[in-house]
């Protein structure tokens, strides 16, 4: 369904497919899917509907075309284009929180892939110092023995600089300690993935947390609505204390909800 309003914009409501619209002062494409209903307007702004209780509205017209309300879709579109600079911003805001919608649910996804792939890193690694400790404590023994030895672990100690101790029979008591060393530097790598396990999970509350509340915000939050709820707008900047971003603090001094 499309239909022209009197000021010459365009309104478009898809019911089924997909619509391909071509601006043709700007020569910009967009597609609209079923369910889309949107403005057209003459500056190049593309006003999506989203309030279900109007889409559904324009729904009913697309069905009844022959009792088609002009006038109530002109008073809707007056109500926008009265107030478009307002209507702009928080477009600009219901953008963004979608944005943030997809972001975190990413966001989410990965943390708990590498959150599910820690206990068995754990394991491998826990198996592998396992087999190194045993290795080089018979390093170390050898070393303090003073025997003639052929160290397994000579390459940790090339590595520092300490060469010639292969083979000799002298008490390297350096190299004991390099090795010793190499074992804590082993366990403190186990302690670091138990560190980025708890890491991991307190971010993931964390985000789920913030995830709840943009969705709660996005449904809610119609920029064609002629008044937005104060507690929304409470909610909004509430969010935004948490996660800090720029773009929608910008967004949200822009539309004066909160001082500069």
């Amino acid at each position: 369904l499309v239909s022209k309003m009197k000021n010459g914009d365009n309104l478009l409501v898809v019911k089924k497919g997909a619509v391909e619209a071509l601006n043709i002062k700007t020569q910009n494409k967009s597609v609209a899917y079923a369910g889309d209903t949107l403005f057209f307007l003459n500056d190049g702004l593309k006003f999506p509907v989203s309030n279900p209780e109007l889409s559904y509205k324009f729904q009913q017209e697309f069905d009844n075309q022959a009792f088609l309300d002009s006038e109530m879709i002109e008073e809707i579109h007056n109500s926008i284009a009265l107030r478009i600079d307002d209507v702009k911003i928080i477009l600009m805001i219901k953008d963004k929180i979608v944005s943030l919608d997809k972001y975190y649910q990413k966001k989410i996804r990965s943390n708990k892939q590498k959150l599910a792939a820690i206990p068995n890193k754990m394991k491998n690694f826990a198996k592998e110092y396992n087999k190194v400790e045993k290795e080089v404590q018979k390093d170390i023994d050898c070393l303090s023995e003073g025997k003639h030895c052929v160290l397994k672990h000579d390459s940790i100690l090339l590595k520092r600089g300490m060469v010639m101790t292969s083979g000799r029979s002298k008490i390297n008591k350096e190299s004991i300690e390099v090795l010793k060393s190499y074992l804590r530097e082993f366990r403190k790598e186990i302690q670091r993935f138990q560190k980025s396990e708890q890491v991991l999970s307190e971010e993931i509350e964390k985000q789920e947390k913030w995830l709840s509340l943009i969705k709660k915000v996005e449904t809610n939050l119609y920029p064609e609505d002629e008044s937005i709820n104060p507690e929304l707008i409470k909610e909004i900047l509430s969010l935004n204390k948490e996660i800090k971003d720029k773009d929608l603090r910008r967004y949200i001094e822009m539309a004066k909800w909160v001082g500069p």
